[in-house]
């Protein structure tokens, strides 16, 4: 999992927060920049989000939630760089809003977690990249972790609409 910095704490003074501040931005500027070519836009007919492109037990995949495409008709999906990314067939998890598509062509993969339980903790800071608002730009929401379960994580990072779909990057 790629590391983001931690917040500062309210005890900081104005100074010690400026500069966890800043080192906080770069860190989601490393994250981005090492993630960019994993990161996907989703677009089409109804509707728009994100999905990112993982490694899930030897296959390349697409990752989005399944709800996105639930809505969306003649779905599209590209990378930052406007290059399309080729999918085949899609698998839904059930009893969860997860979905991946086989990836044929495009992108690259972005390491994921084997154990939330593991390898997280309360307060660690996470970066989700989204297609905030729809507008086709990834935007770096920052939080802490402030929940952890056996399945899943919940941050305190924002998530806009057009950013379903999006990793919440460690």
């Amino acid at each position: 999992a790629l590391l983001c910095g931690l917040f500062a704490s309210d005890t900081a003074t104005a100074a010690a927060r400026g500069k966890a501040a800043a080192k906080n931005q770069a860190q989601a500027k490393e994250v981005l920049d090492n993630c960019r070519t994993g990161l996907v836009l989703v677009e089409g007919k109804g509707g728009v989000a994100s999905g990112f492109i993982a490694d899930i037990k030897g296959r390349k995949v697409l990752v989005t939630n399944a709800h996105v495409l639930a809505d969306i008709r003649n779905v599209r999906f590209k990378l930052l760089d406007n290059t399309p990314v080729k999918v085949g067939t899609a698998m839904v998890a059930v009893g969860h809003d997860i979905l991946t598509l086989a990836v044929i062509e495009g992108g690259t993969v972005i390491p994921t977690a084997t154990s939330v339980t593991t390898e997280v903790t309360f307060d660690d800071a996470v970066v989700v990249p989204g297609n905030a608002g729809g507008a086709g730009i990834v935007r770096p929401f920052r939080g802490p972790i402030i929940g952890i379960g056996p399945e899943r994580l919940e941050v305190s990072a924002m998530i806009e609409p057009g950013s379903s779909g999006s990793p919440i990057i460690h």
